[in-house]
């Protein structure tokens, strides 16, 4: 028997929140990137990316948006900025719509 989940505004608005940040293609890059590699610094994120024609300032902003909506957490070591996902959740969104 399925469960149900009640889904309150707060919730909803959580949702939806995720949605629109995810809904930009160079985001949903990452969150691929990262659910495989699990942490990278930015740098790494960029040469993954090389396909894309990105530079590293609208990476970082790309980057910048994802963190703050929760999605991926950083650490920093060094010189270097580490991303990973804060969630595998966020992933399983990804492949669950494509």
């Amino acid at each position: 028997m399925k469960e149900t989940i009640k889904l309150t505004h707060e919730k909803a608005e959580t949702i939806a929140l995720t949605l629109k940040v995810l809904g930009h293609s160079t985001r949903i890059k990452i969150v691929f990137i990262l659910q495989e590699c699990h942490k990278l610094s930015v740098n790494q994120i960029l040469e993954r990316l090389n396909d894309s024609k990105i530079d590293q300032p609208t990476l970082s902003h790309h980057l910048i948006k994802l963190k703050n909506a929760g999605i991926l957490k950083s650490t920093k070591s060094g010189l270097f900025v580490y991303y990973e996902l804060s969630s595998p959740q966020y992933a399983n969104i990804i492949h669950t719509l494509s």
